[in-house]
């Protein structure tokens, strides 16, 4: 789900994960809580296009998601940057992690 899923692929997942919007939202506010995350960071998960609903997330929410699962994320080439018009990402660069929001290069 990494560069920028599609958003019907997105809503596929959660349809398969979840039998019911009532425990989707269960999960998502239990992963807010243990991570310590801003509720924008969960807005509109499903991948519906909502223009009121937008998502939004700091460093600050990377990072905490970094603390917990860096061996995950950095699994690809030392780096997970996601994102479709902007970029966003964790990098590790050896002797120091760059975490970074709202990159608009592809680089």
């Amino acid at each position: 789900m990494s560069d920028s899923p599609h958003p019907s692929l997105i809503y596929q997942l959660s349809d398969l994960l979840f039998d019911k919007e009532k425990h989707r939202l269960k999960v998502i506010n239990e992963f807010v809580h243990n991570y310590n995350l801003s509720k924008s960071a969960v807005v509109n998960l499903t991948g519906r296009y909502r223009k009121k609903e937008r998502q939004s997330f700091t460093v600050y929410d990377l990072y905490n998601l970094y603390i917990k699962h860096k061996d995950i994320l950095l699994s690809n080439d030392h780096k997970f940057v996601f994102g479709d018009q902007y970029k966003h990402g964790i990098i590790n660069k050896g002797d120091y992690t760059l975490i970074y929001t709202s990159d608009s290069s592809d680089k």
